[in-house]
């Protein structure tokens, strides 16, 4: 069972390197209207965190492929590796205690010395007060807000802000317009 285990270990992160390495080369060897169309095929905006993620794997695939029984299988792991320069790379993977499969970003940081950036980011967070805006100009925002939150990753957390957001063309609005999930009163 053990070595069952680790075999799908190995060919997750293996599927994932050569996932990313296909779509470089999709992107290196195919006309622009032909990679707009594989992408689409693929669901991939190109626009997306996602995309990017996977392009900076796909470039770095070379300096994975040593690696495929320990590497991580986790894309976003592999990215942060892939973001590394050599240097880096080669400290983390000698660290044979945490360069294995379920290793985290975090795992690589503490690798490199670098402290972990806290799960709160306070000082980042930032508030978008709607209320001066007209009706078209929220609804307008919102989609901005919408796009941006699917091409960076962010959350969305709407609030008291989004109250005055009448109608959006977000289909999962109640019928106040405000997103369901999120408050709809005002907070005094």
């Amino acid at each position: 069972m053990v070595k069952q285990y680790q075999k799908f270990a190995k060919e997750s992160a293996e599927n994932i390197v050569k996932l990313a390495d296909t779509l470089v080369r999709a992107k290196a060897g195919l006309s622009k209207e032909d990679f707009d169309r594989f992408c689409k095929e693929v669901h991939l905006e190109k626009d997306g965190s996602t995309f990017r993620k996977l392009m900076s794997i796909g470039a770095k695939s070379s300096r994975f492929e040593p690696f495929f029984n320990r590497l991580p299988n986790n894309w976003t792991t592999l990215y942060k590796l892939a973001s590394i320069d050599d240097a880096k790379f080669e400290l983390v993977t000698a660290d044979a205690d945490r360069f294995q499969p379920f290793m985290t970003a975090r795992d690589i940081s503490l690798i490199l010395g670098i402290p972990p950036r806290s799960r709160k980011a306070q000082d980042h967070d930032v508030v978008i007060d709607l209320n001066g805006l007209d009706g078209d100009r929220k609804r307008e925002v919102y989609q901005q807000l919408q796009w941006l939150k699917e091409r960076f990753g962010f959350q969305l957390t709407p609030g008291q802000t989004l109250k005055g957001i009448a109608k959006t063309a977000d289909p999962a609005a109640n019928d106040n317009g405000v997103p369901n999930g999120t408050k709809s009163e005002a907070v005094a």
